[in-house]
């Protein structure tokens, strides 16, 4: 069996450049927060309010980032941390998106 770890990083991440939107997770910021910490960026006022990079690493090796972000859902103004919005997932690879993405729809604590 495969160790997975997940590790929400604390500041922007290289290798997010060149990654695309892979599918969509609802939930509530909150939700968010709690399974993945506080943001790794904050708001751009404009497209987003949040959003988290997250590596996964399978048995030892980093194998990528995902990424998690609310493009243009609401404006940070009208941000309401129990509203369920839809997440934008992304990445460069399906099969890491899917695991972030099977993390979350879990109850979960902070990473």
């Amino acid at each position: 069996m495969k160790k997975i770890k997940f590790t929400s990083l604390a500041k922007y991440d290289k290798r997010v450049t060149g990654s695309g939107l892979i599918d969509y997770v609802d939930g509530t910021y909150s939700h968010m927060v709690n399974c993945l910490g506080e943001p790794t960026l904050g708001v751009d006022e404009y497209k987003t309010s949040a959003e988290w990079h997250v590596d996964v690493t399978i048995d030892g090796q980093s194998e990528g980032v995902i990424t998690i972000y609310d493009y243009k859902e609401h404006t940070p103004a009208k941000h309401v941390p129990e509203q369920t919005i839809q997440w934008h997932v992304g990445g460069k690879k399906r099969e890491l998106a899917d695991l972030v993405i099977n993390l979350v729809r879990q109850p979960c604590k902070t990473l």
